[in-house]
């Protein structure tokens, strides 16, 4: 493990959809592993901080009101963190 381990251990990426996206977005801001976020037509694109666990995740977004009709986890790849790297230094 070193380096690109790290790199690609940092951040999650979840797919998530509810009836009410403002619900939802209200919500997962409060979640303690939270980074960002990003609204993709009826979906929320959310980025997150080390190893996620959809199930938790998920109740803890019920516990706030949410039922979810939709989650995928996403990792990022190498590539997509070499992009977002460049497109940050370019800023």
């Amino acid at each position: 493990s070193g380096p690109v381990a790290e790199l690609l251990s940092e951040e999650e990426i979840l797919e998530l959809s509810a009836k009410d996206l403002n619900t939802l977005e209200s919500a997962i801001i409060k979640l303690p592993e939270y980074l960002s976020h990003k609204i993709n037509n009826q979906t929320i694109e959310l980025k997150v901080k080390g190893k996620s666990d959809a199930a938790k995740i998920n109740h803890f977004l019920h516990q706030n009101g949410v039922s979810c009709s939709h989650i995928s986890m996403h990792k990022h790849s190498l590539e997509q963190n070499f992009l977002e790297l460049l497109q940050k230094s370019s800023s």
